[in-house]
């Protein structure tokens, strides 16, 4: 058991959030008041979640195709259904896979078949090797 340093009640240790700054690993303010002095932050300053996105993008292009396919942001939206896989492009094959040519649009994707996927990539580097 902890007293958080902002609400003053006693919580289980499981409520404060981890740190390796304190002793006993865990944070001095529970979990609750951390979520609510980040609720307060962001709706007094609407812009910083944006700004600090896009920072975080120009600071780390490569991490953002990594995070896509981690997350498997494509397959969540078609399980979810607010997505649906279309037809690939070329062929109109109904196995198709999407393909970003923009990381930054997670859910932006064109659909491709896998013989015409490997086919754009092949041309791709072609393309870039000149």
């Amino acid at each position: 058991m902890k007293v958080c340093a902002e609400c003053k009640k006693r919580k289980a240790l499981t409520s404060f959030h981890r740190s390796s700054a304190s002793p006993d690993g865990r944070k001095m303010v529970c979990g609750d008041c951390c979520n609510a002095r980040t609720a307060r932050y962001v709706a007094k300053y609407p812009e910083w979640k944006v700004r600090a996105r896009a920072a975080w993008r120009k600071r780390n292009p490569d991490k953002i195709k990594a995070a896509v396919r981690r997350y498997k942001m494509i397959q969540r939206e078609i399980r979810a259904g607010r997505m649906v896989r279309q037809p690939c492009e070329v062929c109109g094959d109904m196995r198709s896979q999407g393909h970003h040519d923009d990381y930054s649009k997670p859910l932006v994707v064109r659909w491709l078949c896998q013989a015409h996927h490997a086919e754009h990539h092949q041309k791709a580097r072609r393309k870039a090797m000149r």
